[in-house]
């Protein structure tokens, strides 16, 4: 039964795990022909899968930040250095079908992203002409615009900026 596992493509294993729910785990296991208790063993490999995926994922963002850090060198609003910037996308990332198309994402000075992010400041992409420079306009919600806190970016409010 050992040597079953063995010739099984490591991505097969992955495919069943993805698409079933853990009460179904047992009955996918018979359909296989391998014994109940081999499911510690396919547990331990869908962990081993699930940490190489997390580590491609890493790799694919680690390496779409680089691209994103080439196209803009800073931050488009403040021009603050790459190293205190965070990747913004126009449109979340994980809704679209190319989760990392360089035009859906500019760099933004994290500050500003955790804005974004919570819905408090408003990026609007003004033109989207291919070849031509994307024109954004930056606004911020009024709880920022009254909050003495945040006076320091205050000055963003309305910034219709070339990127």
């Amino acid at each position: 039964m050992r040597n079953n596992i063995n010739k099984m493509k490591l991505q097969d294993i992955h495919t069943i795990f993805i698409k079933i729910e853990t009460h179904q785990i047992i009955s996918e296991i018979d359909k296989l022909g391998l014994p109940v208790y081999y499911l510690d063993e396919l547990e331990f490999i869908r962990h081993d899968l699930e940490l190489i995926d997390i580590n491609n994922k890493r790799t694919l963002e680690n390496e779409f930040r680089n691209i994103i850090v080439d196209k803009y060198k800073r931050c488009v609003v403040t021009n603050c250095g790459e190293l205190m910037c965070d990747i913004c996308y126009f449109i979340d990332h994980e809704e679209i079908e190319q989760k990392y198309d360089p035009d859906n994402a500019i760099l933004l000075n994290s500050c500003l992203c955790r804005l974004y992010e919570r819905k408090m400041l408003q990026i609007a992409r003004l033109n989207v002409l291919e070849g031509m420079p994307t024109i954004i306009q930056i606004t911020l919600s009024p709880a920022i615009q009254e909050n003495d806190n945040y006076k320091s970016v205050w000055k963003y409010h309305d910034a219709i900026i070339e990127v």
